[in-house]
């Protein structure tokens, strides 16, 4: 343990167990929470005293370790912990420490995080390429959707929506948990992003690009050249972005400046912004999925020939798109009015 204001260190917890993972310390600063990789219980610690217990979250035998990803809620009332060997989420009341439930049947589940100050509860299953949706105050399964390959971190984004890292899929998908979790966008041209992390005031995006010696930052505000790739040295896990700015001070902040509330503005609308016709619809419902609108603006082709090799193209590729929407695509395209988005 570390005194993070003076920058020293305070004391080491021992014997916690094999392979500490995930720590979760209650908003009273009494209790840590510590997952453990190759354990059948988690372990409680009161950071006073030091004194520990374990939580048994199952049977099986871990080996030498896998997964078992933890979270807490923001309000400090629940913990959830992944049983990745056993395809289920235990859910744990904080205060009592008693187990609430386990749900099962969630394909190998590695990551789980509380969604901001919700009890919606989401894994990311890298194995199975998806997602599971709890909602863990009424302790109800949801559902499970296919994000793409190697989904890992599931974020609340400033903007309201969903984001997934995607270990090797080269793309950030991001979902829109009021419509019913739809997949909105996909984000592509990235290296391999692990962890996520927004700057205070929801503009900039940056991802550590594991197994590369690399971040990308992603300007929210812009929709076109939007992407940086920063050097830093090999395997860039974990980001931090030092901040004195208290969260209320900066929602305060937002809230009151009407060029800070348009950043945060434009961050939502670039990620699916609202069609002006029908033909524009149809072009930010398909093409968007995959693409961002600064690739297709930097594509020089002209008119309508050069635009239908290309849509037809990306429905080869597997873009779906009824026969009216393909055409509505390419009339738009061939017309420029996605140069003025």
């Amino acid at each position: 343990m570390i005194d993070a204001e003076k920058a020293e260190f305070v004391k080491v917890f021992k014997d916690v167990g094999k392979k500490p993972r995930d720590l979760n310390v209650t908003p009273d600063g009494k209790k840590l929470f510590v997952s453990l990789q190759a354990e059948s219980f988690i372990t409680v610690i009161d950071i006073e005293t030091g004194d520990m217990r374990n939580l048994e979250r199952t049977e099986t035998d871990y080996g030498k370790g896998t997964g078992s990803g933890m979270d807490m809620s923001n309000d400090g009332k629940l913990v959830a912990v992944s049983n990745t060997a056993d395809d289920e989420i235990a859910v744990y009341d904080a205060e009592s420490e008693k187990l609430l439930k386990k749900f099962e049947d969630i394909p190998k589940p590695v990551n789980v995080h509380f969604m901001g100050d919700t009890y919606d509860l989401v894994t990311g299953n890298r194995n199975d390429g998806s997602i599971s949706i709890i909602d863990a105050k009424k302790l109800k399964f949801i559902k499970t959707i296919k994000t793409g390959p190697g989904t890992n971190i599931p974020y609340l984004g400033p903007d309201g929506y969903w984001y997934t890292s995607q270990n090797g899929a080269g793309y950030l998908t991001v979902l829109d948990p009021e419509d019913n979790y739809k997949i909105v966008r996909k984000i592509w041209g990235v290296q391999n992003i692990h962890w996520l992390s927004w700057s205070p005031d929801g503009s900039m995006m940056f991802g550590s690009n594991w197994g590369d010696k690399t971040l990308t930052k992603i300007d929210l505000t812009k929709k076109r050249d939007f992407r940086q790739t920063i050097p830093v040295g090999l395997n860039p896990n974990g980001i931090a972005i030092k901040t004195n700015v208290p969260k209320d001070q900066i929602l305060a902040y937002q809230k009151g400046n009407e060029e800070e509330a348009n950043k945060i503005k434009k961050a939502s609308t670039l990620v699916f912004p609202d069609a002006r016709n029908v033909n524009e619809e149809a072009f930010l419902g398909t093409c968007l999925t995959c693409h961002d609108i600064g690739r297709i603006m930097r594509n020089n082709s002209k008119g309508p020939e050069a635009w239908t090799s290309v849509v037809d193209r990306m429905k080869g590729n597997g873009a779906k798109m009824t026969d009216e929407e393909r055409q509505q695509i390419i009339d738009y395209l061939a017309s420029d009015e996605h140069k003025s988005l």
